[in-house]
């Protein structure tokens, strides 16, 4: 039921600017070239100017004004090029725009200017896994390690890129380092929690939740996979009032309503299940809650109802082989074989584990139509 976006935490202000926030900023950042064609006065008041700005572009930041950030941060590399933090400051602000490659940049400008920086190599390293490119991912961050074995951060994101790889008991290494390093990080409990999950340890992994949850107790995602783990545990009661608890905290996630609409489901309350995903497609109607809306209408013994949301599924993802499964036991149900069996066929092209014994099925009930059918028109012809 979880999202499948990226699971890693999002960095503290001073992971997101390596260096930023680490004191005074150091008066040595000009390069001498640029400080020989400064008069005294000049200086001084470009290194005021830089400094106001990097402040400014800071709390822009922590205020959620990114693109007026971005702004300050371009006139900090175009007052000091040499500076590192500059071009840091410039990639954070892209990063958290989703413009990963403008991030990547920049980051290996402030890099060329600062190559032994663990923190600017673990940012590097968050970059190229939003990229997709997670081995780069891991060279990165495991360089990173190599300059400050105990840096929390880099271990949790190195432990989450595993996690997407499927390396689940590397991953559990690196979560249980860097939970060994602060723990107090929610992010390092939850992070333990999922690879716990994935390797079907639930009742362990709902107690990471929880006590990731004693830290942060205001964060939806973490709530939200407590609730994904309450229902692979089958305790749906209480994973219901988990979702509820996450309605609280953001009534207008999709994916809180999506995800109770599944739990009402799985505990026969079909009714309310629906108008929770109605509530879901309101607020994303390209969401998947069209196909699991169209399960409870079958579930209801609505298939007409059924079929109209299997089709709206189709159109949002023509390949989907459950869709064309679904879109079939539909048609079947209402006593349409030779369409059922045309979906059927389409979902087993798709890579449908089970659609050849529904063809199997459709064909069987179409033959017995054909004799009927005959004795039918002898009928009429003899009566005629």
């Amino acid at each position: 039921m979880n999202d499948p976006s990226n699971s890693s935490e999002v960095p503290k202000l001073s992971e997101q600017v390596p260096g930023a926030t680490a004191g005074p900023f150091p008066q040595n950042r000009f390069s001498s070239d640029i400080r020989s064609n400064l008069s005294d006065q000049e200086f001084q008041l470009r290194e005021i100017a830089v400094g106001i700005l990097m402040d400014k572009g800071l709390s822009l930041i922590h205020l959620g004004h990114p693109e007026e950030a971005l702004i300050c941060f371009d006139r900090v590399v175009e007052l000091n090029p040499s500076w590192d933090i500059g071009w840091s400051g410039k990639a954070a602000v892209l990063k958290q725009l989703g413009r990963n490659d403008q991030a990547l940049a920049y980051l290996d400008r402030a890099l060329d200017l600062n190559p032994l920086s663990e923190l600017l190599l673990h940012v590097k390293g968050n970059v190229l896994e939003n990229l997709g490119r997670h081995e780069e991912a891991l060279a990165c961050l495991d360089r990173a390690l190599e300059l400050n074995p105990r840096h929390p951060g880099a271990s949790l994101s190195k432990g989450n890129v595993l996690l997407k790889l499927g390396r689940h008991e590397e991953a559990l290494a690196c979560f249980n380092c860097a939970l060994a390093l602060d723990p107090h990080n929610a992010g390092a409990w939850r992070a333990k929690g999922n690879v716990l999950g994935k390797l079907t340890r639930h009742s362990e992994a709902l107690g990471y939740f929880d006590r990731a949850l004693e830290l942060d107790p205001s964060d939806k995602e973490i709530w939200s996979e407590k609730g994904t783990t309450l229902c692979a545990l089958r305790r749906y009661s209480e994973a219901l009032g988990v979702f509820e608890r996450v309605l609280q905290l953001d009534s207008d996630w999709f994916l809180s309503w999506h995800a109770k609409a599944c739990v009402l489901g799985a505990l026969g309350r079909h009714q309310e299940a629906l108008r929770c995903f109605d509530r879901a497609l309101e607020l994303d109607p390209s969401r998947p809650s069209w196909h699991a809306k169209g399960v409870t209408h079958m579930r209801l013994n609505q298939p007409r109802k059924a079929l109209d949301c299997f089709d709206r599924a189709l159109e949002l993802d023509p390949g989907s082989n459950e869709a064309w499964h679904a879109k079939g036991t539909a048609l079947a149900a209402q006593g349409d074989h030779r369409e059922a069996l045309r979906c059927f066929e389409e979902a087993q092209r798709l890579g449908h584990a089970s659609a050849a014994d529904e063809i199997e099925l459709c064909r069987h009930k179409l033959k017995a139509v054909k004799p009927k059918l005959r004795r039918s028109t002898k009928a009429r012809g003899i009566h005629g």
